[in-house]
């Protein structure tokens, strides 16, 4: 996918390409979005947790949407079903994920973004200015989305992300299949660095 600069203030519009370069790592991505969230989806999202352990292995990272609900991204460099993942990985993953996080409450979610808070004030982590450090996630998710969500509300659903730079047909139709369950899932491909990102 071609990406261009529109400077709109001048006419006719002046245009320039942008240079695409590639993501050297999922972790290069990972600290990108954790940086930039908003770009995972066409909302916005507060990351609470990344490469937490859960008895499943380490999502890459953690959200919530605005109305408490656990949204879990998972991130592959390269073709979705190829290198370090093999297609059925790349659709059980977060499937694993979600259902270790389904047991969840509000306490055990604020745990996960508790570890989040100490790598970022360690200097471990640098979410730029997206990241919200607040006391509590409530707090984190109050300031977040101006709303205030009661904590037995939280963790109600789980939405599944996989972001890879191709994405195969058959990830590609997985949503579908999850139309009708308590999860939802989404398949993004991203491109450019980590400057100039599409999803």
């Amino acid at each position: 996918m071609r990406l261009f600069d529109l400077a709109s203030d001048r006419q006719p519009p002046d245009t320039k390409e942008l240079e695409r370069c590639s993501v050297e790592s999922e972790w290069q991505l990972e600290s990108w979005l954790l940086a930039n969230p908003e770009v995972i989806l066409d909302e916005r999202l507060l990351i609470f947790g990344r490469q937490y352990s859960l008895d499943s292995g380490f999502p890459d990272l953690l959200a919530l949407d605005r109305w408490g609900n656990v949204v879990v991204i998972e991130i592959k460099r390269g073709q979705s079903g190829t290198g370090s993942a093999s297609e059925g990985s790349i659709l059980s993953q977060p499937q694993e994920y979600a259902q270790s996080l389904s047991g969840y409450g509000y306490d055990e979610l604020d745990a996960v973004y508790d570890e989040l808070k100490a790598k970022v004030r360690d200097g471990e982590w640098d979410p730029g200015d997206a990241e919200v450090i607040e006391e509590s996630l409530a707090k984190a998710h109050k300031t977040t989305f101006g709303i205030e969500v009661d904590e037995s509300a939280y963790n109600q659903h789980q939405r599944l992300v996989i972001l890879a730079e191709q994405i195969t047909r058959r990830t590609e139709s997985t949503p579908a299949i999850f139309s009708n369950r308590d999860s939802t899932y989404s398949a993004s491909r991203y491109s450019g660095s980590p400057h100039q990102t599409t999803i």
